[in-house]
């Protein structure tokens, strides 16, 4: 028990010292790996050094479980990039092309994904708690059981979209395309909806709905 607590305790002091989330390394060189281009070897050296690589390229990279929080990635190309278990705390991705990037359990609280394409990404567990997604492009994105408490999708594309068991609780939703959307079990409470374009969406019957605003009015049928 009390090898357990020091670690513990041990763990904890690295991760203040660090500015990490406890469970999430801080980038090195080490992470850089040989094969990938010269390119993306040159902005993984500059976001190390800098915090910021605007327009940078990083597709296909590994970065799994790193301390990604504050960092400037506007525009950057991140197809295919490997962010799962990634903090990016209040990361700024406006713009930035995620397009089929593993994302799974990634802290995305109060980021900035304005604009984002996260076409087909994984999102599985994901935190993204107050994050604003306005205008991002999440078509056939799987956001299973992600918390999206407080985020702005204000005219988000979520056409074919898995939202399973996600939190939806005060997220605003306004002018969003929800076209064959999957909501099985997503919590709406206090969800703003209005404008939004839900043609063919699947489950909406068996998400939770207490104040929430629909495209035809308040909804409460889930309110306890």
């Amino acid at each position: 028990m009390r090898k357990a607590l020091f670690l513990f305790m041990v763990f904890g002091l690295v991760g203040l010292m660090c500015g990490c989330e406890v469970g999430t390394t801080a980038l090195s060189e080490s992470d850089i790996s040989d094969d990938y281009n010269e390119e993306v070897k040159k902005s993984l050296r500059k976001l190390i050094l800098t915090g910021n690589c605007k327009e940078c390229p990083f597709v296909g990279v590994d970065i799994s479980g790193k301390d990604l929080s504050h960092k400037d990635l506007t525009e950057a190309d991140l197809k295919f990039a490997n962010l799962k278990d990634a903090d990016l705390n209040k990361a700024n991705l406006s713009q930035a092309d995620l397009t089929g990037a593993n994302l799974i359990r990634a802290d995305l609280t109060k980021a900035d994904l304005t604009e984002a394409n996260l076409i087909r990404a994984k999102l599985t567990d994901a935190k993204l708690t107050d994050a604003k997604l306005t205008d991002a492009y999440l078509t056939k994105a799987d956001l299973t059981g992600a918390n999206l408490k407080g985020a702005d999708l204000t005219k988000a594309d979520l056409t074919g979209a898995n939202l399973i068991r996600a939190d939806l609780t005060k997220a605003e939703l306004t002018g969003a395309n929800l076209i064959r959307a999957n909501l099985n079990g997503a919590d709406l409470t206090f969800a703003n909806l209005k404008g939004a374009n839900m043609k063919n969406i699947r489950n909406l019957d068996s998400a939770i709905k207490c104040k929430t605003i629909m495209p035809w009015g308040e909804e409460n049928s889930g309110c306890k």
